[in-house]
């Protein structure tokens, strides 16, 4: 659960509600760098839905990074949604699928079935690190939003606060890339890069 109450993209938030409150598209893809907050612009979505009402429940998430969601995953992940509606039909249930240029040839398939062909009362939201990975018909059938971190105040305010940081210049504004640069083992990797540029001569 994404608990940080700031918000990244407060235009794009504003888009999906105000298309909530009108008839509202089930499938959307979400595309931006790793890390840069995607599935918070989601969770910062149905908060704003379901108000101060606990969603938990209706919020069905899968495929991360070290659990890749294999074709029955999906199917059992939709008959689940389909089970929380008949219960509630009151609220919409969502589905949010990480990663989603890492599905397999036959999970991408019958995904793109449950898109041509959406549960009822169900919202699907498709998270992607790199829309050239994606294939073109499932990107055709959803709505997409491009998140761009140069176009966040959030983040435009961090660029300023760290305009001379070297590890915010090197990461090239990927807020994933300068979380690592920041950690021990990322601080350990550029040590050792500095040491063999130290070097006077290279061995090939």
């Amino acid at each position: 659960m994404i608990k940080n109450e700031i918000i990244y993209f407060e235009e794009e938030l504003n888009f999906l509600i105000k298309c909530y409150q009108n008839r509202c598209p089930q499938s959307w893809l979400i595309d931006g760098p790793k890390g840069c907050g995607k599935k918070k612009l989601v969770y910062d979505f149905i908060k704003k839905i379901y108000k101060s009402k606990n969603f938990v429940q209706n919020v069905f998430e899968i495929n991360d990074d070290e659990n890749p969601s294999l074709i029955e995953e999906i199917r059992t992940l939709i008959n689940q949604t389909l089970l929380t509606n008949s219960n509630n039909s009151k609220f919409k249930s969502f589905v949010i699928i990480n990663n989603l240029e890492l599905l397999n040839f036959n999970s991408s398939n019958a995904l793109l079935k449950i898109i041509e062909e959406p549960p009822s009362n169900t919202i699907i939201f498709l998270l992607c690190n790199n829309l050239k990975l994606v294939p073109k018909t499932l990107q055709s059938r959803c709505i997409k939003i491009k998140l761009n971190v140069l176009n966040s105040p959030v983040f435009q305010k961090m660029k300023n606060n760290l305009e001379n940081d070297y590890d915010f210049k090197i990461s090239l504004s990927n807020p994933e890339l300068f979380k690592f640069l920041k950690s021990e083992e990322g601080a350990q990797l550029k040590n050792e890069i500095n040491n063999l540029l130290e070097k006077k001569d290279f061995n090939y």
